[in-house]
């Protein structure tokens, strides 16, 4: 986002917001921290913002018992500290006595949000995510940037995605945090009989076993974007689907 374009107008242009924190810095140096809460299910759409005390929490408007997933303080005030995020880990972030130096291993040991089977990542800038094989063996490491996503396909592998690539090839679905390919890929069979190791395009090298594909995005006609990856055999069944190609 750049200078000249108002919040308003860039949220408005996502698909689906989620939830968001604004950060600003006044002119004469005041701060404002601002959060907004967006959903598509009745669980999520059915929360208010409430000031109790030093806190901002995010509440039911319909009775619904308490869940860590859609209720929790997203901002706290503790003396001159203030906290603010998207889970609980606030809150805890905000009661320890280490002040700021606890942050990061609050936000790792809570690494996802309680909402199975999509557990949603909590993702800081400069984090970095592995991708794991269902049967436990490591594919790859990739360093996230802000605004990346994560992506996890149906047998459980993680990747991460810029944002221009992500909204550009996935759109949202009826359920929430869930997303389908609106584009498709070309794959083809690791044809050494071996395990391989590539330099995937995001600057970390990238193991395959035997039985691996190498694959890349595409467009309907089959033109690939030039960025290969290795994908495991099983999760390629599991994921992907064959189509003709278009004219």
């Amino acid at each position: 986002m750049t200078e000249a374009t108002s919040i308003t107008s860039y949220l408005s242009s996502r698909p689906y917001p989620g939830r968001g924190l604004v950060l600003s810095r006044s002119r004469n140096g005041a701060v404002t921290v601002s959060i907004f809460l967006t959903g598509r299910s009745h669980a999520s759409q059915a929360r208010k913002l409430v000031l109790v005390d030093s806190a901002l929490e995010v509440v039911s408007t319909d009775g619904a018992s308490d869940d860590p997933l859609w209720h929790y303080s997203a901002i706290v005030a503790r003396g001159s500290r203030l906290v603010a995020g998207n889970g609980r880990q606030v809150s805890d972030i905000a009661a320890s006595e280490k002040g700021p130096a606890a942050a990061d291993g609050e936000i790792r040991r809570q690494i996802y949000e309680p909402d199975p089977p999509i557990f949603t990542p909590r993702l800081t800038a400069g984090e970095k995510i592995t991708t794991t094989l269902e049967g436990g063996a490591k594919e790859t490491v990739n360093k996230a940037s802000e605004g990346d996503w994560i992506m996890t396909n149906p047998g459980g592998e993680q990747h991460i995605i810029s944002e221009k690539k992500f909204l550009g090839r996935y759109e949202v679905t009826d359920e929430s945090g869930v997303y389908s390919a609106k584009g498709y890929c070309r794959a083809i069979p690791n044809p050494f009989g071996k395990p391989i190791e590539i330099m995937a395009s995001w600057g970390s090298p990238q193991t395959g076993d035997e039985r691996c594909l190498i694959a890349d995005t595409c467009d309907a006609s089959g033109k690939v974007d030039g960025e290969p990856y290795l994908i495991d055999a099983d999760a390629f069944t599991k994921t992907y689907k064959q189509v003709e190609a278009q004219e």
